[in-house]
This record gives C-alpha cells, structure tokens and sequence, in this order.
C-alpha cells in the first residue's frame, strides 16, 4: 500500500517450508491494492527462525524476501474490505404453523459466504427463540431450521438478530469467502415489515391455538332386525 506501513503476524507453521501470516484488513481503507516493494522485509523482532537439520537460528540478513519476491511479483492483490450486506430474509414457508412444525429460514447475502463455528437466528417472539444454522443452501445463501414451540403467536414471523456464538471458534462467524478469508459481513437485517424481511418476503403465522388433525377414520357398523 503507497505510504502506509503494513505488519502482517505469524499465524502458524504450514509445513517444513511455508510459515503463514495474517494481515488484518482495516475496513477504513475500503479498497485498495497490496503488493510487494523493496522495503519489504521479515523481521523476526524477538524471536527466531531455526533450520530444522540443527535448530541454529537464521541471521536476519538471510531473511531478506524483497528482492525474491519484487522479481516474482508473488505478492500482488486488490482487496475489498467492504462486507458483505443482507439482500433479504426469505422462506419457503407460507401460511400457518403451530407446535411442533418446521418452518426454513434462508438469509441471501451479497456476496459468497462462508459460516465458522455456531450461528442462529433469533426470531421476534417474546420468548426470543431460535433457528438454528443448517447450511449453505447456495454460496450466498444460509439455510436455518425453526421448530415450532407452540409459546407464542404472530400474524408476520421475523427475524429480530442473528446470533454469533463467540465460543464455539477463534474466527466466529459469517465471513466473506475466500482461502484465508477473515472478513466478517454485515449483519444489519432488513427493517420487520419492509420489502425484503420475512414479514414481507413469506407470510408466516405461528398460531399456538391452531388446532392439528392427527388421524381421521371411519368405520362402519352392520345393523340388522331381529
């Protein structure tokens, strides 16, 4: 990048040959290009690179890359910080549903997507419950799994958030997709009742008074005089 300095850390070792870095992209650049100069360097600051045949360390003046690297043009890339938005929330559902019914929730982003760890979606009822991720239904296109419970009733599901479990891995989340990808979308839902939410995209109700028939049959008895 022209005038600006950039640090990329040491992430992990790939292999006896490859070390991998990560360069944690600034959402205020927007778009921009990387590439590789003669001012490029490894330092190793604090601490050391060793050969693997007798673990003596390398001399900082063998790690100079810039010259391999400017030939080679092996780094060179446009990277686009914008995330991912939410185009609509959607579902193949329609009409009603009481305790027990499985209703599908799909959330279509702008761009490909890819999920780390666990996600859900919390739905606006007031005991706030959840869908859970299933998966990619396409590849901008998360797929979420809703039992009905049977608690509440609505005229107009929707979604109220989607829910990041920041546990359940380092890179949580929804992400951009690509190989080394960290890029988290914009989780910004469409307003309840506009164009592209639930509400308006799938006319689902959620009737906990709706009544199921289970099983209907008939039988016929023989009458006769005597």
């Amino acid at each position: 990048i022209s005038n600006t300095l950039v640090i990329a850390s040491f992430r992990y070792q790939l292999s006896e040959y490859i070390l991998v870095f990560e360069y944690v992209i600034d959402e205020f650049y927007g778009t921009m290009s990387i590439g590789c100069s003669y001012q490029t360097i490894l330092d190793v600051f604090d601490g050391q690179i060793v050969r693997k045949s007798n673990y003596l360390p390398i001399i900082q003046s063998n790690l100079t890359i810039a010259p391999i690297c400017c030939q080679n043009n092996c780094l060179s890339m446009n990277i686009q910080s914008n995330p991912p938005t939410i185009n609509r929330v959607y579902s193949e559902n329609t009409g009603s549903y009481t305790i027990g019914d499985y209703v599908f929730i799909f959330v279509e982003f702008s761009s490909p997507v890819v999920v780390v760890g666990s996600i859900y979606l919390q739905l606006s009822l007031s005991n706030q419950p959840i869908a859970n991720y299933l998966y990619n239904y396409n590849s901008n296109t998360l797929k979420f799994l809703y039992i009905v419970d049977g608690i509440d009733t609505t005229s107009a599901l929707e979604v109220s958030a989607i829910i990041i479990d920041k546990y359940s891995s380092y890179y949580a989340g929804i992400l951009l997709a690509g190989v080394y990808s960290r890029i988290q979308v914009d989780l910004t839902l469409p307003k309840p009742g506009s164009v592209n939410s639930l509400g308006r995209q799938s006319r689902i109700v959620i009737d906990k008074y709706l009544n199921k028939v289970v099983n209907v049959s008939t039988s016929s008895t023989l009458v006769t005089a005597g």
